[in-house]
């Protein structure tokens, strides 16, 4: 870029004036004067001029509008405003509208407009940095972003594609126990083709979760109207045998009528709740109680439970697919149950949560925009 100037001035007078301070600042701009914004705005080549020394008053516009109109046509240009009006009001509005700086008229001086005209220029540097640090990150973001699409979509075709071996595995286990003759099913045979249904039986509850989890957010949410106690009472029904074998007590407060994917939602209380249950305290029968309440136009679900808790430093990887805290052997399970929660809330705008209750337990929170539709 050349060490030039533009400047938009229609009195000669103030063009002098402009000139003069900068010569006098022993600041040698090669001056280009346009006295319209019409002419102006055709002229302007932003690989050309350094600084715009822009006057508010002009034949064909004036106040804010003129700089509204000549940073819409160029953006990239480091415009300085030159007004007669000595307004602070006017600056703030200036600035505003693609300024960069403010210089009153009556108040120009060689001190005053150079030193303008390096701020400008410091600014112009600085927001051009922010801005390439902000493309930087949103093209990364679009990269990570396509890169979960990418993942999702292989998790999704690989879990497809594993689940016919692990059909054929259950099915030749089943044809070998019936087709062996009973004195070669020893004890030590029939341990191993059991340890072989066995794992094929949870490698298929991982392939189903895992089908889940990718297919969360392919397909748009179905927002209708939800009476969230109607959905709660329905998977308690679901739950019924789990809530019975071990004498849980399930408390449900007042829930509240809210626009939402009823389908979804309900995963996520199956799954809280479910979850509830599996990390009981073995000395104590579970104690669950459910309750919600407004915040602003939101709504704030609440499941307390008197389970063995969650460590503190554990409270946002559990949400993390596969980030299990126990083994399977202890408390059954793919760890991937809060993490389909997580997707599921957030695809509701809402976000989801956990802290230690002040009892022993765990109180998991998650919200719920109040403007779907």
């Amino acid at each position: 870029m050349s060490n030039d100037l533009f400047l938009v001035e229609d009195d000669d007078d103030h063009a002098e004036i402009a000139i003069s301070s900068l010569h006098s600042a022993k600041v040698f701009y090669n001056v280009v004067r346009k006295k319209s914004l019409e002419e102006a705005v055709s002229a302007y080549d932003n690989e050309v001029f350094e600084i715009v020394l822009l006057d508010l008053s002009l034949p064909d516009s004036s106040g804010i509008e003129t700089v509204e109109r000549f940073y819409e046509a160029h953006p990239d240009a480091t415009i300085v405003v030159l007004t007669s009006l000595n307004d602070q009001e006017v600056a703030i509005r200036a600035l505003k509208s693609g300024a960069l700086d403010y210089i009153p008229k009556d108040e120009l001086t060689s001190l005053l407009i150079t030193r303008s005209i390096r701020y400008a220029k410091e600014r112009k540097r600085a927001l051009t940095e922010l801005n390439n640090k902000i493309d930087e990150l949103a093209k990364k973001e679009e990269e990570l972003s396509q890169s979960n699409k990418e993942l999702e979509q292989f998790a999704y075709t690989a879990s497809h594609d594993l689940q016919a071996p692990l059909r054929h595995i259950s099915v030749y286990i089943d044809v070998l126990k019936k087709e062996l003759p009973p004195e070669r099913l020893n004890d030590e045979l029939k341990n191993a083709m059991g340890f072989i249904s066995s794992s094929a039986d949870k490698m298929k509850i991982l392939i189903n979760d895992l089908l889940e989890f990718s297919k969360v957010g392919k397909t748009s949410l179905t927002i209708e109207h939800c009476n969230v106690h109607d959905l709660t009472t329905e998977v308690l029904e679901i739950l019924d045998e789990e809530i019975k074998e071990c004498s849980a007590e399930i408390t449900v407060g007042e829930l509240s009528e809210i626009s939402c994917d009823k389908g979804r939602l309900s995963q996520v209380f199956q799954n809280l709740i479910s979850n509830s249950i599996k990390y009981r305290n073995p000395e104590t029968n579970p104690k669950i109680d459910i309750n919600c309440r407004s915040i602003g136009a939101d709504w704030q679900f609440r499941i307390d439970d008197n389970g063995i808790g969650i460590s503190e430093k554990y409270h946002e990887r559990i949400f993390h697919i596969f980030k299990r805290l126990h083994t399977s052997t202890a408390y059954p399970g793919t760890g991937i149950g809060l993490s389909i929660c997580k997707k599921i809330i957030e695809l509701h705008g809402g976000r989801i949560w956990v802290e230690n209750n002040n009892a022993q337990g765990s109180s998991f929170f998650f919200t719920i925009r109040g403007d779907l539709a």
